[in-house]
């Protein structure tokens, strides 16, 4: 079960890229806004080059937005993640 945003690092590219054909390009760039580097990497090592590119555009345009607007985001996506992986399927416990 994924509880924090960064519990998504340990998440196999195929379940990275799963959960990203679910998510909205702006709400995971303003979730990703306060992301660790190495989350960030590997969120983008599953997309392409025009899709970071959009990304980070969105990235830049949220900067300073509001935390809890970037912690709502981030929940919606932990909730996204737990609800497309049942505990079979998750690396981790």
């Amino acid at each position: 079960m994924i509880n924090t945003i960064e519990d998504l690092l340990q998440l196999e590219d195929r379940q990275i890229q799963l959960l990203l054909r679910e998510l909205e390009s702006e709400n995971l760039a303003i979730a990703l806004i306060s992301a660790s580097t190495n989350l960030q990497i590997k969120i983008f090592a599953n997309m392409s080059e025009r899709a970071i590119d959009a990304i980070k555009n969105d990235m830049t345009k949220h900067m300073g937005i509001e935390k809890n607007k970037i912690e709502n985001q981030q929940s919606e996506i932990i909730k996204i993640a737990n609800s497309l992986f049942d505990s079979e399927s998750w690396p981790f416990e």
